[in-house]
Parts: structure tokens; C-alpha cells; sequence
């Protein structure tokens, strides 16, 4: 028996034999050394610690190989995917380019036909134009041609019209100085008439005879005054020359009187003048005294009454004589009063409603 390959020789001779179990029936009973059960199982745990390291640097290893070629096989099919992919991308741009430059042709071919149909549009365009204008052209001269023919007989008939109008104007002038010359005839013979009339007039020496005042005012400082015209000789126009005649009242000179008429006295007849005078008349110049205000009427009215002096009764109309007297008072001038009344032998009363302050009448 060899014991060199023992591990449990030392010197070569074999190792004693020791009892491991208290009961020899319970295990075997012919072992050579005693053996610790706390080193059999540490060196159990150990072996089984070794056992999963190396089997876990075995399938690190196994697995570090398999990601080797996993990755290479990875690489390998990804290039080929790319070059694929770059390949179908190449196709793809000139399948892209190939329809682009399709498109391009298409689409000039597209504007080639569209331009020359434009340039056929444009020239038949061009063409309707010209014939357009052509028919306009000639519109217009057929059109100038009527104008110039309507502007001919125009321009005839306003010469015709012209020509007599021209006549009759003539003929108007013609008549207008006959009728100029006969109203110069007329106007030298009544001159004339007027001028022997004139001097029969002053040969005759008319005179005014008795000028008389009326007794009756017939205003403020109005009267009527009557004269006989006198000298007048037989067969002449006594009217005529009773309204040519002048007279001198007051230191006024009246050309002729208002009217004149014809009065029969004795069997003769008499030309008496009539003229209404209004100055120097003191008789006719009535004035107003005694103002008294009489209250308010209305807003901001006061009524003033006052009483009429120099009053010719019974020839004047009082009311005539009233409504005709101005007055001054408060400042201000009144043409006439706004109202008057007669009660009798109290004289004649009139009233002013004059404007006044808010202070007098509210």
C-alpha cells in the first residue's frame, strides 16, 4: 500500500485509529485518526463558497463570451441594417428625384402649354381688340361725320335764325324811332301846349283869392286851408290850371293844392284849391299835462295817465286830436298814446303803458 500519496502521512507509517463514535453500532469503528465536525463543515461551506465562485466566474466568463459575440453579431447585423437602410434611403432620394425631375418636367411642360395657350388668348385677345377698336374707329368717324353734319345744319339754321332775328330787330328799331319820333312829336306839341299854356297862364294873371282856414283840426298842427282861383279866362281848362297853380301859406310854397274843386255861388261857377297844412298851426297844436302815475299792469308795466290841453271843441274831433298828440316823459318820446277816452266836462284823458323797472312792478 502506498502512503506517499496520503495526505495523512507524515513519516510513512500509517496513522493510529481512533473510535469517532461513542457507539460502536451507530458508525464504522475502524478509523485511523479522530475527526472534528466543525471542521468538516467549515470545510464543506468552504468547498461550497469555492464550488459557486468558480461557477459563477465560469458563467461570467461564458457570459462575457456570448455578449462578445452577441455584440460582434449585433455590430454586424446593425451595419447590415444601416447599409440596407442606405441602401433603400439612396432608392428612395433618386426614386424622390426621379419623380421630382417628373414632376419638373411636367409641371414646364404644364406652364409651356399654359403660356402658349395665354400667348393663343392674348393674340385672339389682341386680335378682338383690334377688330374692337377698328368698329370703334369707325363709330367714331360715322359718329364725328353726324355731328359735323348735325353742327352744319346747326350752325344754317342759327345763321336763318340769326338772319331774322336780325330783321325783325330791324324792323323793331325801324319801329321803335318812328314810335321814339312820334313820342318826341307828341312830347314837343305838349311842350308846346304846355309852354302857350304857360304864358296864356301868366298873361292871365292867376290869382289865389280869400285863402281860408277851416276851423276843423283835423290832427296835431294839421288844417285844411281853401282858396279861389281867380282871373281865369273863358274856354281854357279851369281844373288843369287850378293844379298848376302855386301858393304861399305860412312861409311854405305849396306847387299846386291837393285838389280843386268846382263850386256854383250867385249863378257863377268858382275854382276853389284845397291844401292841408302842418306847421305854424298854434290853434291845432294840442300837448299833454298833469302825468300821473296809475299803478301796475301787468309785469313790469306801469300805466300814466294824462290830460289833453288846447283842445278846440266843438269844431275838433277829439279822438282825432288824441290819437295824433305826441309826448315826452320818463325820459323817452311817445308818438301817440295807447289809449283815450272823453269824460267830458273832465277833459280828455289818455294812457301810456310803459316798460319798468322789476323794482316798480314785479
Amino acid at each position: 500500500m502506498n502512503y506517499s500519496s496520503n495526505p495523512w502521512s507524515s513519516s510513512g507509517s500509517p496513522p493510529p485509529r481512533y473510535n469517532t463514535f461513542p457507539d460502536d453500532d451507530a458508525g464504522p469503528s475502524n478509523e485511523r485518526m479522530p475527526l472534528n465536525p466543525q471542521k468538516i463543515q467549515r470545510f464543506r461551506k468552504c468547498s461550497s463558497l469555492k464550488a459557486i465562485i468558480i461557477l459563477l466566474l465560469l458563467t461570467g466568463t461564458i457570459w462575457h463570451f456570448i455578449d462578445d459575440y452577441s455584440n460582434i453579431h449585433r455590430s454586424d447585423v446593425q451595419e447590415r441594417i444601416r447599409h440596407r437602410e442606405k441602401l433603400e434611403r439612396l432608392k428612395r432620394i433618386e426614386n424622390e428625384d426621379a419623380q421630382r425631375k417628373l414632376a419638373h418636367e411636367r409641371e414646364d411642360e404644364e406652364r409651356r402649354l399654359t403660356f402658349e395657350e395665354e400667348d393663343q388668348w392674348r393674340k385672339e385677345e389682341r386680335e378682338k381688340q383690334d377688330r374692337a377698336i377698328e368698329r370703334e374707329e369707325a363709330q367714331r368717324k360715322r359718329r364725328l361725320q353726324q355731328e359735323d353734319d348735325q353742327r352744319r345744319r346747326a350752325h344754317e339754321e342759327e345763321d336763318n335764325r340769326r338772319k331774322v332775328e336780325k330783321e325783325r330787330e330791324d324792323r323793331a328799331i325801324q319801329a321803335r324811332e318812328i314810335l321814339v319820333a312820334r313820342r318826341e312829336q307828341a312830347v314837343q306839341v305838349k311842350d308846346d301846349a304846355m309852354r302857350e299854356d304857360e304864358e296864356r297862364r301868366k298873361r292871365a294873371a292867376l290869382t289865389w283869392h280869400d285863402l281860408t282856414a277851416e276851423k276843423r283840426c283835423l290832427g296835431y298842427e294839421k288844417r285844411m286851408y281853401h282858396a279861389d282861383l281867380i282871373n281865369i279866362p273863358y274856354g281854357e281848362d279851369a281844373q288843369s290850371w287850378c293844379m298848376r297853380t302855386a301858393i304861399d301859406i305860412h312861409g311854405v310854397t305849396y306847387d299846386h293844392p291837393e285838389f280843386c274843386t268846382k263850386e256854383r255861388q250867385d249863378g257863377a261857377v268858382r275854382i276853389v284849391g284845397h291844401w292841408t297844412v302842418t306847421s305854424n298851426e298854434p290853434t291845432c297844436k294840442t300837448w299833454w299835462g298833469n302825468h300821473k302815475k296809475k299803478g301796475c299792469h301787468g309785469s313790469h308795466k306801469m300805466r300814466v295817465e294824462a290830460q289833453m290841453f288846447n283842445h278846440q271843441e266843438p269844431w275838433d274831433n277829439w279822438a282825432e286830436m288824441c290819437f295824433s298828440t305826441p309826448s315826452e316823459f320818463a325820459w323817452d318820446s311817445f308818438p301817440h298814446p295807447d289809449t283815450c277816452e272823453n269824460k267830458g266836462k273832465h277833459g280828455i284823458i289818455c294812457s301810456w303803458f310803459i316798460d319798468v323797472d322789476e323794482s316798480e312792478c314785479p
